[in-house]
């Protein structure tokens, strides 16, 4: 059996008229609604802010009857000067992406997704950023010599 799934900026829930959001996500028989977070914040401020809505949005389309998850892209960081980044096996950097050997990025994003699930949702969806050669010729990041 398949579920109906719509994804939803979590960034727009609140800016848009969240009733009406509402209507149309049920037009669609959608059971499920994944709320997406774009990218890792570094910023503090905006790392609350943005987890402050996914648990808004997330009671929300709870108390409407929905499964609610929550959508991220897995190695994503803007503004990044804390990881190291993946390369391409011809070796260019590719800046917004982080390696995920980079073991002060996996504790960074480690706790990241915590703090998404004590949002309460119900299922997390890490972005297809894993599948070889999207961004780059390489499958992730290696060391060059």
């Amino acid at each position: 059996m398949y579920k109906i799934s719509v994804p939803v900026m979590n960034a727009n829930v609140k800016r848009s008229d969240r009733e009406m959001l509402l209507k149309e996500i049920k037009r669609f028989d959608a059971e499920r609604v994944f709320l997406a977070l774009d990218t890792y914040e570094l910023d503090k401020s905006k790392q609350t802010a943005a987890l402050d809505d996914l648990a808004d949005n997330c009671r929300f389309f709870h108390e409407n009857g929905f499964e609610v998850g929550a959508w991220i892209w897995t190695f994503w960081v803007k503004g990044n000067r804390s990881f190291r980044n993946m390369r391409s096996i011809k070796g260019t950097e590719i800046k917004e992406f982080m390696c995920p050997t980079d073991e002060n990025f996996v504790l960074f994003a480690t706790e990241y997704i915590k703090d998404i699930a004590r949002c309460g949702v119900d299922i997390i969806q890490f972005d297809d950023d894993f599948r070889y050669g999207f961004f780059s010729d390489s499958p992730a990041c290696i060391r060059l010599r």
